[in-house]
């Protein structure tokens, strides 16, 4: 726990550091790298889970990888209203990858390389999310609310550790990922609805949508989670990585982001 805490200590001074570079230079061009790095080391974990299993298209991986988040990040600083650009690079992506299976001939396995390459680039499209959001606005982006957001959804898996801890006996959904109860849940959407409230209050977004939006962050976060815990599970794996002592690698880092990015930003424009 000493550990655990240390490394999240370390990790909310940096988020802290590029927060305040950002508002001095007036743009988010801090955050947003060091989302892009995260996602970028996301990847290299996701092609190491699939080491035993087969390869990926480590090289294509990367490239998107990295592509997307520039390509996204330059249409929105440059004005151009062109949210068609998104489908059209996930298509060309996915037409690349059959390309790349044809030609080099993987009949007995091509289809997995592609699938396993394309769900790993998604997995980190969706967390790509928060690139958007911290560039919309002007006067450093969307710092407050990214910001919000990351907390929002960090406090749905703390609210639901000490929940689950005290009052946890009735087990969510045991198969997928044993150490989940249903009172961890409730103490995770609680906690979450709270924050989000708070957070959005703060940026003037007002109670109601605070109250949508942390319990929607919130089960975001449940299910990101989740889903992670499914391909840990088919990989046979407990942690992505080793990097981060006590918490596991960049995957578990980001895994409650992973649906809650996304979640955010539709309720940003929705609303």
């Amino acid at each position: 726990m000493r550990t655990r805490i240390i490394v999240g200590s370390s990790l909310l001074a940096v988020l802290g550091l590029s927060c305040w570079v950002d508002l001095l230079i007036g743009r988010a061009y801090v955050s947003s790298s060091l989302i892009v790095l995260i996602g970028l080391a996301a990847l290299v974990e996701w092609n190491r889970f699939f080491r035993a299993e087969g390869a990926v298209y480590t090289g294509l991986l990367l490239t998107a990888g990295l592509a997307c988040p520039l390509l996204e990040g330059g249409r929105i600083l440059c004005g151009w209203n062109a949210p068609w650009l998104e489908g059209f690079f996930i298509s060309a992506f996915l037409i690349v990858l059959y390309v790349r299976a044809i030609l080099a001939g993987h009949v007995e396995d091509g289809l997995d390389r592609v699938a396993r390459t394309f769900l790993g680039f998604m997995t980190v499209f969706l967390f790509y999310r928060l690139v958007p959001i911290l560039l919309l606005d002007e006067e450093g982006g969307g710092l407050a609310v990214v910001y919000g957001l990351v907390f929002t959804a960090k406090s749905c898996d703390i609210g639901a550790y000490f929940a689950g801890s005290f009052f946890g006996k009735r087990k969510l959904i045991p198969r997928v990922s044993p150490g989940k109860t249903i009172a961890g849940a409730v103490g995770g959407l609680a906690l979450s609805t709270a924050v989000g409230v708070v957070a959005m209050m703060l940026v003037d977004r007002g109670f109601l949508f605070g109250v949508i939006f942390g319990f929607v962050i919130g089960l975001a976060t449940m299910f990101g989670d989740l889903a992670e815990s499914v391909v840990k599970r088919c990989v046979g794996v407990k942690d992505s990585s080793n990097l981060l002592p006590g918490s596991g690698g960049i995957l578990d880092l980001i895994d409650s982001l992973i649906l809650a990015a996304p979640a955010g930003y539709v309720l940003l424009l929705l609303f």
